[in-house]
């Protein structure tokens, strides 16, 4: 009898699903947790930083330590955050705890299972995906400096130990927000003859109407991407990069990670042939942002595609000024065929200003790995700033971020280039009021205009016509200003004349100041 129980009880383990008794593994993006809301003061290089509760220690937001001495550099491609105490000494920007008006121990945010591998300098560190931001607990940097916790005065602190003695990064120290080095080459030559294509024998394209079109499944296996179908539309993908098209329209949608970006008009559109889908050649090169050089001798095209590793350091937080230029630096090899380093773009938007584009070019490479830049300003607004920067090679995304930036005008310097030009209210080129109308004297060389525009989010300023001050014999003048279209932020450009050819005046600008009306006041 007991035998029987035995065989028994072994029948009923050997049913039992291993997927029963196994704990389910997580994936990307799993609920893991939660991040409390905490009364502990938290302090990094002596500067307070914004904390949270996470397993019962005191977390921050690692990329909240780029503005606390710290570089921090996540690299999409590797798909890790590297911190490393920066060669430069910064002023800390202390930014608001988001949990502090929260009761303790409340739910602040949820906490994700991640992949991304954290590090400091090359040690690895454990961390937390919290709402798209990387957590760290600060117990976990003790073996890089000193971690004081004072129960009393429910504190804790961490001081970092001097970066050890080796080469700064000059690109960090040439303000590099965002470095690009190429990792890799992938070369394709392709025999050009009357009835196609061919690489290395296989017939890879054909000419229709007199136009090359190359086989979009060859050249994908090619370059390593992946190509999947719903049934309708085509996706072609390869790390966070992918493209959507339809065999049936010349609009492409181009994507990063899972997030739609922008959409791509194709020259012709695709063609469809012996179960396979061919795109115009042209067309081709942008998406996968190679490029190409042609031998009209031989008839053939050598393609260059490159692989690139990014980094991203960050943009301040804070930003005292009307424009933030982003600084780009490409490492690069020689070899690279002349003009290729020219389909590298860095691309900016803001959506708070009207206006809001800015774009750069990289130059060429001269030696081996050499280091070429691309930079662009972007226009600020008066508080929060969504600026979204793009890297790309031709329309292939190799790199998108989404930043925070505030500014304040408060230290913006005035500069008007008019000769003497000075106001008796202020040395800088911001200025507060409660009044809707009011004078502002001060002094210049000679007559000049002013035209006075009400700035609004995401939207055009509205025209206003010039209006003369006059200036004394003491080069003393009155300026008065009519804010008329409620409070906010107001922009006075200061204005000189030039004659036109036709005889009529025209209008030179000398340069701007801003106004802020707190209240619609009188």
């Amino acid at each position: 009898m007991k035998n029987k129980w035995i065989a028994l009880l072994a029948c009923m383990v050997t049913f039992i699903p291993f997927s029963a008794i196994q704990a389910k593994a997580p994936k990307v993006g799993d609920y893991v947790g939660e991040a409390l809301a905490t009364d502990i003061a938290a302090y990094v290089n002596g500067a307070p930083i914004p904390s949270m509760n996470i397993e019962g220690y005191t977390a921050v937001t690692a990329e909240d330590l780029r503005s606390y001495g710290f570089d921090v550099a996540w690299s999409p491609t590797s798909r890790s955050l590297v911190i490393e105490p920066a060669a430069q000494k910064v002023q800390p920007v202390v930014k608001p705890n988001p949990a502090a008006d929260r009761p303790i121990g409340t739910k602040f945010k949820d906490v994700l299972y991640t992949d991304i591998r954290t590090y400091y300098g090359d040690k690895p560190i454990p961390s937390y995906n919290i709402d798209g931001q990387t957590a760290i607990r600060l117990n976990d940097l003790a073996p890089f400096g000193t971690v004081d916790w004072t129960p009393e005065k429910r504190t804790i602190s961490f001081q970092a130990s001097p970066p050890p003695a080796k080469p700064a990064n000059p690109l960090r120290q040439a303000g590099a927000t965002l470095t690009v080095s190429s990792e890799k080459d992938i070369n394709i030559k392709l025999q050009f003859t009357d009835d196609g294509e061919y690489q290395d024998g296989t017939k890879v394209g054909f000419p229709r109407n007199g136009l090359p079109f190359f086989q979009l499944a060859h050249f994908a296996d090619q370059l390593g991407y992946t190509i999947t179908t719903d049934g309708t539309n085509v996706t072609v993908s390869s790390g966070l990069y992918a493209f959507r098209l339809h065999p049936d329209s010349q609009e492409v949608e181009l994507y990063w990670g899972d997030s739609w970006v922008k959409s791509y008009q194709l020259v012709f559109p695709p063609h469809r042939a012996d179960d396979s889908l061919y795109l115009y050649s042209l067309d081709m090169g942008r998406l996968f942002g190679y490029t190409g050089t042609w031998n009209q001798e031989q008839r053939t095209l050598d393609v260059r595609y490159e692989s690139y590793a990014v980094s991203d350091y960050g943009l301040p937080i804070k930003v005292d000024g009307e424009t933030a230029t982003v600084k780009a630096a490409a490492t690069l090899p020689s070899d690279m065929p002349f003009g290729s380093a020219g389909e590298l773009r860095l691309s900016l938007d803001n959506s708070h200003t009207f206006g809001n584009g800015g774009s750069g070019a990289f130059g060429q490479p001269i030696n081996q790995n050499a280091v070429v830049w691309a930079q662009a300003p972007i226009p600020l607004a008066l508080g929060d700033n969504n600026i979204t920067a793009r890297l790309s090679s031709g329309e292939r995304i190799l790199y998108l971020a989404h930043y925070n930036v505030q500014t304040s005008f408060a230290d913006y310097p005035l500069q008007v280039d008019l000769l003497s030009f000075s106001l008796d209210q202020s040395k800088q080129g911001y200025l507060t009021t409660d009044a809707t109308n009011f004078t502002l004297t001060g002094k210049a060389s000679g007559r000049f205009y002013i035209s006075t525009t009400k700035w609004k989010l995401g939207s055009p300023p509205t025209d206003s016509s010039p209006m003369a001050v006059n200036v004394d014999e003491n080069g003393a003048f009155q300026m008065p200003l009519s804010l008329e279209q409620g409070k906010g932020l107001y922009k006075v450009d200061v204005l000189t004349t030039v004659a036109t050819p036709r005889g009529s005046l025209g209008y030179l600008d000398a340069g701007h100041f801003y106004v802020n009306l707190l209240s619609d006041g009188q």
